[in-house]
């Protein structure tokens, strides 16, 4: 968050002319073209007041709106609040089994479970935003800006997807986390080094990078069953791979995929971000969902990450979880909606 901060303090001094940004009592930092708000994913009582004071801004536009007079542009009234995106981004790797307040398994809570949360409930919004602008633009005969008319949920996921396992029955690591420690391990804590316990530790069969790998899987195969969900709305939602990202100089939570960024480079966030702003803005994929990207381009996943079946298990497990009401879920699309 500190880091976020520094950047809005930045924005601030450079589009105000030397004062610094303001918070609202709302938490959003006034003036600017970026606007702020903490969320903590790993706590569902955090997500949803999260959610509850964006949709909260929306009904506050909404009576705003009534006082437009008609004659007013459109964009007046229907762009005063909305939203076109979602990047559903956030991640965690680490090397214990951490529980969350709520009783679940941190990988799968930051890494899965909070996004599942929140595009669950953000969802309508989207829809409507993405209904209100076709509208505009089929009234008016007019061409969206950049081509980009319909709602955007990008969905990061990894290529270490690859190396994960769904398993819907142990989905918050209740039965095992591979845990198990390997006398080669033991020898290795003793010597005190602290690189090679982090290679044997999160490399070895059998430790948490399983977990972290297989909410990259369950990202993948969210992404696969909201697309299908909103395939007759205007949003469109898809996966990412980001590729291996060098986000600072600590090796203690290294992963599989990781060895790529060793083997070829690691790529600095502003490269690893590129695929998911492509999906975000690009004309040439407006329409496209359901699919999974990398380096800008479609690419293959894993059979499993595939499995439709399976996202449909994982979407009921996860709303179970979660302890969803059915009208908080994108309900199942209808032949008439």
């Amino acid at each position: 968050m500190a880091a976020a901060e520094d950047i809005i303090e930045s924005l601030a001094v450079k589009k105000q002319g030397g004062t610094g940004p303001c918070e609202t009592d709302d938490g959003y930092y006034a003036g600017l073209d970026v606007v702020v708000r903490r969320l903590d994913l790993s706590c569902t009582r955090d997500v949803r007041r999260f959610c509850k004071q964006i949709l909260a801004v929306e009904e506050r536009c909404k009576k705003k709106a009534t006082t437009i007079p008609e004659n007013a542009s459109f964009e007046a009234g229907l762009l005063f609040f909305r939203l076109d995106v979602l990047i559903l981004n956030a991640e965690i790797a680490l090397n214990q089994k951490y529980l969350t307040e709520d009783g679940f398994e941190l990988h799968l809570a930051v890494n899965y479970l909070g996004h599942f949360l929140a595009a669950n409930l953000l969802a309508p919004l989207m829809v409507r935003t993405a209904a209100k602008t076709a509208l505009y633009y089929s009234e008016g005969g007019r061409s969206p800006v950049g081509g980009c008319g319909c709602g955007r949920v990008v969905v990061v996921s990894s290529v270490a997807h690859w190396f994960g396992r769904m398993e819907v029955d142990n989905l918050n690591s209740e039965e095992r986390y591979d845990v198990r420690e390997t006398l080669k391990q033991v020898r290795l804590q003793q010597r005190g080094s602290i690189f090679w316990n982090n290679i044997v530790n999160n490399f070895f069969p059998g430790q948490s990078s399983r977990a972290y790998s297989n909410t990259k899987l369950a990202n993948l195969l969210f992404a696969l069953e909201l697309a299908r969900r909103l395939r007759r709305s205007n949003v469109s939602v898809n996966a990412v791979n980001p590729g291996p990202v060098r986000t600072g100089d600590d090796l203690s939570s290294l992963r599989p995929h990781h060895l790529l960024g060793f083997l070829f480079g690691f790529k600095t966030p502003a490269e690893g971000a590129q695929t998911s702003i492509h999906l975000a803005a690009a004309e040439e994929v407006e329409g496209v969902t359901g699919r999974y990207f990398s380096e800008c381009r479609p690419a293959r996943s894993s059979a499993e990450g595939a499995a439709a079946a399976a996202a449909t298990r994982l979407w009921e497990r996860s709303a179970e979880m979660l302890q969803m009401e059915a009208e908080e879920e994108v309900p199942e699309p209808t032949e008439t909606s």
